[in-house]
């Protein structure tokens, strides 16, 4: 069984920056509203942690980018997350075609995969940036 948890790009706002967030808490707030509690992991001034306040998430206000855990670690033990850039590092017999390009990791039909659907060893995948902090890579 996977771990199941979710990080969030965090659109920024008059007050804070864009920055990626954990996102520590999940609850469902009502019919339109799931709420999102987020933490950003950035050091203040102060030595601690800043704490991003609570944010709704529906479908008029999108604040945040929401991406979750594929379960799978890089071949440096790096979480993958949905929206992750990765490359395939291989050698000349490996018989995938995508071997050191850039690829998205995205969702579908109940699985995870780099764009383009083709299969791949994740002894071979590295993350190298993510969609919302790293855009200039693809």
């Amino acid at each position: 069984m996977r771990e199941i948890k979710f990080r969030a790009w965090f659109k920024g706002n008059e007050d804070l920056k864009p920055m990626m967030c954990d996102v520590v808490a999940i609850s469902k707030t009502s019919d339109q509203y799931d709420t999102f509690t987020l933490d950003s992991q950035e050091l203040t001034a102060y030595g601690g942690r800043l704490a991003v306040p609570v944010y709704r998430i529906n479908t008029e206000e999108n604040t945040c980018e929401i991406m979750e855990f594929t379960g799978l670690h890089d071949k440096n033990g790096k979480e993958i997350y949905e929206g992750d850039i990765v490359i395939k590092h291989g050698t000349d017999y490996d018989s995938n075609t995508w071997r050191g390009e850039k690829r998205v990791v995205v969702y579908d039909n109940g699985s995870w995969y780099p764009v383009a659907h083709c299969y791949f060893d994740v002894r071979l995948i590295e993350v190298v940036g993510n969609i919302y902090e790293n855009p200039e890579l693809l």
